[in-house]
């Protein structure tokens, strides 16, 4: 599991100081990215390189409380499914590090970047995800 904290700011919240729905999401993304780099994998390098994206081709989310402008939120990150093409993620997201405020689930697939054709999962990524999910699903275990 990895996990990533940050505050709610003003720009995610809505009117009512209360964090705009989509921003789950946005949250999301950024404990991926944070978790992508903290395992060496430069996002940016592989974008610019043109060799292979992780597309998002599902995603959900569950709403349990409300997280409001000033809260401590920690997201944490597990992989629940490595297929030969796509990458399954979860993010239980906690204010107080103890309340789960939401939960998002997240389908990437990994295409060649020129053609836009599902591809394999490059070995190098499998090998860094698979690390992940073996540690996530031992800590799953009674």
């Amino acid at each position: 599991m990895f996990i990533y904290k940050r505050k709610i700011r003003f720009q995610d919240t809505d009117a009512a100081g209360v964090i705009f729905f989509p921003n789950q999401f946005c949250f999301y993304q950024e404990a991926f990215e944070a978790f992508l780099e903290s395992m060496g994998y430069d996002l940016a390098r592989v974008t610019r390189k043109n060799k292979h994206h992780l597309p998002v081709v599902y995603a959900e989310a569950d709403y349990s409380a409300p997280l409001q402008l000033g809260d401590t939120i920690e997201i944490q990150l597990k992989v629940t499914h490595i297929g030969n093409s796509s990458l399954t993620f979860q993010a239980d997201i906690l204010k107080q590090g103890r309340i789960r405020a939401g939960r998002v689930k997240v389908v990437h697939v990994s295409v060649d970047a020129r053609t836009r054709k599902k591809t394999s999962l490059p070995p190098s990524l499998r090998k860094k995800m698979t690390r992940l999910h073996t540690k996530t699903t031992n800590a799953l275990l009674p």
